[in-house]
């Protein structure tokens, strides 16, 4: 599938990175993110949910948190589904003062 994606189809990587994420690849997950970004000069909103999602799942906790930093910085509507998903992790891992003072 990667080897048949046209430069123009940016929607594409994050289906392989939802691939990756679901066979357990990591590494594949942070290499398909890299070359993205490296083609691509804007990422949207629905790209960072979608890698800050599947590093959530990967329980990769710290980098999720890393790029939903980046995502802010960058993200001109701030939509709030990217946010809900760092709130929804910390629910899960029953750390609810993180939570409040996320949502805070």
């Amino acid at each position: 599938m990667e080897k048949t994606i046209s430069r123009k189809a940016q929607t594409v990587y994050a289906s392989l990175i939802s691939l990756h994420t679901n066979l357990q690849n990591k590494d594949e997950v942070f290499r398909i993110w890299k070359e993205m970004k490296s083609i691509f000069r804007k990422v949207n909103d629905t790209e960072y949910s979608c890698i800050i999602s599947s590093l959530l799942k990967l329980d990769e906790f710290g980098e999720a948190m890393n790029l939903f930093t980046e995502w802010e910085v960058v993200s001109v509507t701030k939509d709030t589904r990217t946010a809900n998903l760092i709130l929804v992790a910390y629910i899960n891992k029953n750390e609810m003062e993180k939570a409040v003072d996320f949502h805070n």
